[in-house]
């Protein structure tokens, strides 16, 4: 057991001092910081190190957004409603891939309250467009982004702990996206992501539902056996 500051909420994982070794990184909603813990390669880490973030920190991802070959940290700032850009009401989760097809990271952010998530378009050098905000279900908690129907661009999928259901959202590959599409899954659904579980090529989608205590797998096409 590792240090985190105070009362951790999410948490990613890269190698942020280029040693070879991964890191990990959580937010810390109590110090309204970002945590690093530097990995020694044998399962062990240094103490904590901690970042400023904005107020009440939820989420957070890793990428190169200014491509300069060295791993950046973006994180959801709960009471800001901001990831440093605007965004939503009450973002809580956050997600990256490259939305629009121009080489440079975006990021897509849920938002609990506005019940939608912030599409942000990254320039390459570390900044971001105005969010595009798209519905999804009501009272949302986490997002994942990966290629459901396989025409070579990223969608979304967010959870709707309310409606006990997924919001998938079909992108065009130019930053925009088609309306949610809902499916439903177990109770209080909290967690998402993907992966092709039953290897027939197209990504499924499994669920953590906190009030069923079970996992929901939407499987993204019928098995053939």
């Amino acid at each position: 057991m590792f240090s985190a500051g105070s009362s951790p909420y999410s948490v990613a994982v890269g190698d942020f001092n280029e040693d070879g070794h991964l890191d990990i990184v959580t937010v810390s909603q109590d110090h309204d910081t970002v945590v690093v813990l530097f990995g020694n390669g044998l399962g062990s880490f240094q103490p904590q190190t901690e970042f400023s973030a904005g107020a009440d920190p939820l989420g957070v991802a890793v990428g190169d957004f200014n491509e300069d070959s060295h791993l950046d940290i973006v994180v959801t700032n709960g009471n800001d409603n901001s990831i440093a850009f605007t965004v939503g009401v009450g973002p809580i989760d956050i997600a990256v891939g490259d939305f629009n097809g121009d080489g440079h990271l975006d990021a897509v952010a849920v938002n609990s309250v506005s019940n939608s998530v912030s599409v942000l378009l990254g320039n390459g050098l570390g900044s971001f467009l105005p969010q595009a905000a798209f519905l999804v279900g009501s009272n949302p908690s986490r997002v994942a982004v990966g290629d459901f129907n396989r025409d070579g661009h990223p969608d979304i999928v967010a959870t709707s702990s309310s409606t006990n259901s997924v919001s998938v959202l079909i992108g065009n590959g130019l930053g925009s996206f088609q309306s949610q599409a809902i499916s439903p899954v177990g109770t209080s659904p909290i967690g998402v992501a993907v992966g092709d579980f039953n290897e027939d090529s197209y990504l499924d989608i499994v669920t953590a539902n906190s009030d069923a205590s079970s996992l929901s797998i939407l499987f993204g096409k019928p098995c053939d056996t």
